[in-house]
């Protein structure tokens, strides 16, 4: 029987070619709001639930807690914490300083000397790498369908960093019992935060968004597909009776947990079953963190000049300049931090974004 523990250690994976499909549609779905469409967009007009962009923010995490896992438990702590450190902040400070110097001046209504006079201006520039994302540029984009928001799409690393945390916490003090660790903590998280939700919202950071807990549950179960991975057979029958049970359980309190299951089982499916191995272009590059961090403020900008635009024609500017413009991030800075590595950990996954 063909299980996760079979192609855990493969490269011959689907991993990069999912992330950067996640990234893509990130950058479709967000194309409704951000032109004032959001109403339309396809996904939430189809199933009332949720939009493509949720849909693949989740997916980001069910990898995350997967790779992330798997990184944690082949890697001592200091590896571990200088490959996060060197995958994440690079991207976030390249972004901040576009934002701040290239972008801001030319979608503000402030005259320019007052826009680089204005402490706003360089506490953005600094903040975000600090993950503080509150932070707006000054009367940026305010004319915009979503006005003064330079990057709404960073919010989800203040909870995937914090995720990170739990898991060195987990799985780097409890050496010789990772699995039975893991899984003694995500049936006690999962029991918690079905009888005691705002207690447990609580410890989360941005626990006001409606996505946060289905993230926070997805992380988790990515965890648990590793380190149960010699338990968790690769079948798309199974795949196809994990969604028949969601189906059957939409109207009873049971739906959420067997949708994100199903989903998480068919991420893994799709990303590790050999019959759908596509290629190894995504051991070679990866653009998708590029993207998800750049494509936000692209979006903004090109609507602030071209607006009324309609969410198609949004999508077909901005993401060829943003996959660009990732592509560029890869070549001259992100490239060049995981050189810094040690060559065992120059494939692990970028965060979610």
């Amino acid at each position: 029987m063909l299980t996760v523990a079979n192609r855990i250690n493969t490269r011959e994976n689907n991993f990069g070619i999912v992330r950067f499909t996640a990234a893509s549609l990130v950058v479709y779905s967000h194309s409704y709001p951000l032109s004032g469409h959001i109403v339309d967009e396809p996904l939430a007009r189809i199933s009332g639930i949720l939009d493509l962009a949720t849909a693949a923010v989740i997916a980001f995490f069910v990898v995350s807690g997967f790779l992330i896992a798997k990184s944690a438990s082949q890697s001592p702590l200091p590896r571990f914490i200088q490959a996060r450190l060197l995958r994440i902040w690079p991207a976030l400070l390249a972004t901040a300083l576009l934002s701040a110097l290239v972008l801001g001046p030319i979608a503000t209504t402030l005259p320019l000397r007052q826009y680089f006079s204005a402490k706003d201006t360089w506490l953005y520039a600094v903040a975000i790498p600090l993950l503080d994302f509150w932070r707006f540029l000054p009367e940026t984009f305010v004319t915009n369908p979503v006005p003064l928001a330079v990057n709404g799409s960073l919010w989800t690393l203040q909870v995937e960093i914090w995720l990170y945390m739990i898991m060195t916490c987990l799985v780097l003090t409890a050496i010789k019992w990772r699995r039975a660790a893991f899984n003694c903590f995500a049936v006690i998280a999962f029991i918690s935060y079905k009888f005691f939700p705002e207690q447990i919202l609580g410890w989360i950071p941005r626990h006001d968004e409606y996505m946060t807990p289905g993230l926070v549950g997805c992380f988790i179960l990515g965890g648990l597909l590793f380190f149960n991975a010699k338990y968790v057979p690769l079948n798309f029958y199974l795949g196809c009776v994990a969604v028949l049970a969601a189906i059957v359980g939409m109207s009873t309190s049971w739906f959420s947990i067997l949708f994100y299951v199903a989903f998480a089982y068919w991420i893994l499916l799709l990303s590790l079953h050999p019959g759908v191995y596509i290629s190894s272009w995504n051991s070679r590059v990866d653009y998708s963190y590029g993207i998800y961090v750049f494509a936000f403020p692209i979006q903004q900008t090109i609507v602030f000049f071209f607006k009324p635009i309609g969410p198609l024609a949004l999508f077909a500017v901005a993401y060829p300049l943003s996959v660009a413009l990732a592509a560029m991030l890869w070549s001259f800075v992100e490239s060049k931090a995981l050189a810094l590595k040690p060559s065992a950990l120059l494939r692990e996954a970028p965060p979610v974004t």
